[in-house]
C-alpha cells in the first residue's frame, strides 16, 4: 500500500501541472490547444499508469521482500499488490481529473466522484466480497480496484461529452 500511495502521487503532479496548462491555455482564447493539451495529458496517464502497473505487478515480491515481508505477510502482500495494480491506470487518473474539475470550476462534482469509489471500496463492495463469499485478501483488492476503476473513468465519460466545464 505504501508503494501505491507513493506512486498515486504521479497521478497528482499531472493534474496539477495539466490544469494550469489547460487553464491557462484557454484563458488566453486557444481552445482547441487547451483541449490537444488536455487529451494528451488523459493520454500520457493512461499509458504511463499501464508501464508503471506492469513493472509494479513484476517488482512487487522483491519490494515486499526489501520492506521486510515473508511468509504469510509476504504472499498476501503479492496477491493484494499484483490485483491492485490492475487499476493503476485509472487510479492515476483519478488522481489527476480532481484538479481538473478544479479547473473546470465543478469541485463538488470531483468530491462525489472520489466518494462513489471510496463507497464501493470501503463499504458494500468491500462487506460482500470480503465477509459474505470470503474471498479474504483477494477480495479486499478487488472492492479496491472497482473503486479505482469508478473514480478514474467516471471522469472519461463527463470530460468527453459536450458540456460548459472549459467554455
Amino acid at each position: 500500500m505504501p508503494i501505491l500511495m507513493g506512486l498515486s502521487a504521479l497521478g497528482f503532479m499531472i493534474g496539477t501541472g495539466g490544469s494550469a496548462i489547460v487553464a491557462t491555455t484557454l484563458g488566453e482564447g486557444k481552445k482547441e490547444k487547451a483541449n490537444e493539451y488536455f487529451s494528451m495529458l488523459v493520454y500520457a496517464t493512461i499509458i504511463g499508469g499501464i508501464a508503471v502497473s506492469l513493472l509494479g505487478m513484476i517488482l512487487i515480491r522483491p519490494i515486499s521482500v526489501m520492506l521486510g515481508a515473508d511468509g504469510e505477510l509476504l504472499s498476501d502482500c503479492v496477491l493484494y499488490g499484483r490485483i491492485t495494480f490492475i487499476s493503476f491506470p485509472a487510479f492515476m487518473l483519478q488522481n489527476m481529473f480532481q484538479s481538473f474539475f478544479v479547473a473546470a470550476q465543478k469541485p463538488k462534482l470531483g468530491l462525489k466522484v472520489i466518494n462513489c469509489g471510496r463507497c464501493d471500496q470501503h463499504g458494500s463492495g468491500l462487506f460482500v466480497l470480503w465477509a459474505i463469499l470470503g474471498f479474504g485478501i483477494a477480495g479486499a483488492a478487488v472492492a479496491t480496484v472497482c473503486g479505482e476503476f469508478i473514480g478514474g473513468l467516471f471522469p472519461i465519460f463527463y470530460f468527453a461529452r459536450k458540456n460548459s466545464s472549459f467554455s
